[in-house]
């Protein structure tokens, strides 16, 4: 026997990436509750916020694996809990190439732009 489920706290704004994730609980069927982050006076960048997400943008659900940030990454977590729908494969197949070619860009991005924390072997410093 499993014990009571506990619903997701969704640190959230208004006009933000935040619709698509309560969207998506919303279909994913999955108790939630909600806790606004106002911009207006900055509270994503207040401690207790980037203790969740250290580079502060929102949404961020607490979830039972811990923060989880990123809104590709939140859709892509959600999609392979137990349960999901079995329209949700799809999604997360997408989702999953999404952010790998995200990720190989940044990584593309990172790695050939000129640095000068590390200069050619032989030049000078």
């Amino acid at each position: 026997m499993t014990g009571p489920v506990r619903a997701y706290l969704l640190h959230y704004a208004p006009d933000n990436a935040s619709l698509v994730v309560r969207l998506a609980l919303e279909e994913l069927r999955q108790p939630c509750r909600t806790a606004l982050v106002d911009r207006a006076t900055r509270q994503q960048d207040r401690a207790t916020h980037r203790a969740l997400n250290p580079a502060g943008p929102i949404p961020v659900p607490e979830t039972p694996d811990g923060p989880i940030f990123e809104t590709a990454a939140i859709l892509l977590w959600l999609s392979e809990r137990p349960g999901a729908p079995e329209a949700v494969p799809a999604f997360a197949a997408a989702t999953r190439a999404r952010v790998a070619a995200e990720a190989e860009g940044l990584g593309h991005a990172i790695f050939t732009r000129p640095s000068h924390a590390c200069p050619p072997e032989g030049s000078a410093t």
